[in-house]
């Protein structure tokens, strides 16, 4: 579960070609509540923890879900897409 309005959490990964993952927090519809950006300093080849801190908004409990996506620089869509399902509270 989430609650207060922010959301902080860690992703383990490779290090991203372009040094940038996106962040997306959508609700129970599918609609977007809250994005960031995480640009990294790189190490290409290396396994590392990616933190991250989102605030929110809602109004009340609902289940949503957490995306973390690796944009492709060559070509429209993602590299790697990787998602949670999260219980969330106001």
């Amino acid at each position: 579960m989430i609650g207060g309005g922010l959301i902080s959490a860690g992703v383990v990964g490779l290090d991203p070609f372009e040094r940038t993952l996106l962040i997306d927090f959508q609700n129970e519809n599918g609609s977007f509540i809250a994005s960031t950006v995480i640009t990294l300093a790189s190490k290409l080849g290396k396994y590392r923890i990616f933190k991250f801190e989102m605030a929110y908004t809602i109004d009340s409990p609902q289940t949503g879900r957490v995306l973390v996506r690796d944009p492709s620089p060559a070509f429209p869509g993602d590299l790697h897409l990787s998602s949670v399902d999260v219980r969330l509270e106001p």
